[in-house]
């Protein structure tokens, strides 16, 4: 397939291929804990908010609270053989949904909704979870399209915090 966009890569991939397939046997993850921030998936009342109407500024599965690839993530590790996976997110329910939509594997699943930012609570995630092998961090906050002078300093100040100031290693 062709890049959307202009990129070095002169392969572009949208599906796994046999180089990285989570069941080659060099790539297993058996008896390991992954940790996944921001592993949730786009409910549907959220896909229904991309807005058809040209007068309006349509939005994408990005400016959506989850794109899918924290859900994807889960799911490749559990196909990897994973022996547990925590699931991270601001919203339970989503994570209820990424957690439902996992194959059926023998991987231990939990999910704990807390906001990335809350040092605190990320803290207490990591004295239940004890050791980890794997931390992938995939939380991230994207405002809806807006010119500058439009937004509000509450998005801009949220953005700085869940891409820079959130712990990506809890204490």
């Amino acid at each position: 397939m062709k890049p959307p966009l202009p990129s070095a890569t002169p392969t572009w991939h949208n599906d796994t291929y046999p180089s990285i397939s989570p069941l080659r046997p060099e790539l297993r993850v058996s008896g390991k804990t992954i940790i996944i921030t921001g592993a949730v998936s786009p409910s549907s009342s959220q896909q229904s908010r991309l807005s058809k109407d040209p007068n309006t500024t349509p939005l994408t599965p990005l400016h959506l609270k989850g794109s899918g690839i924290g859900r994807e993530t889960a799911s490749t590790f559990a196909t990897a053989g994973a022996h547990r996976i925590i699931l991270l997110g601001r919203n339970e329910a989503t994570l209820a949904e990424t957690k439902a939509q996992l194959p059926p594997t023998s991987a231990i699943c939990s999910i704990q909704a807390v906001s990335i930012t809350d040092e605190k609570a990320l803290n207490d995630v990591a004295a239940g979870v004890g050791t980890w092998g794997i931390l992938v961090c995939n939380a991230a906050f994207l405002s809806s399209p807006a010119a500058v002078a439009e937004t509000h300093v509450d998005d801009w100040w949220q953005s700085f915090e869940v891409g820079s100031l959130s712990p990506s290693s809890p204490r």
